[in-house]
């Protein structure tokens, strides 16, 4: 099955990081023993790339805009959750 969100991910490492900290963020949620550092490696890994990818001044693409809204994701999932607080 081709999307284009997979498509665009797997040309951005930003957003590509992103997508697979949601993932494992889900997994994570759902697997009684989860633990935060099992999917943290992967969300810290695309904040990083976003971070050095504006502080470089790079184009912003639709991929940009993709991460930082994945991202954003994660954070409001983290917060309904109440994951940070277990």
């Amino acid at each position: 099955m081709k999307t284009t969100f997979i498509e665009t991910a797997l040309q951005n490492d930003a957003l590509l990081y992103a997508l697979v900290g949601f993932s494992a963020f889900q997994y994570t949620i759902h697997n009684p023993h989860g633990k935060m550092q099992d999917f943290l490696q992967y969300y810290n890994k695309a904040v990083t790339l976003l971070l050095k990818s504006l502080k470089k001044g790079e184009q912003r693409t639709n991929a940009t805009i993709l991460a930082i809204l994945q991202l954003a994701t994660i954070e409001v999932r983290m917060n309904t959750t109440n994951f940070l607080q277990s």
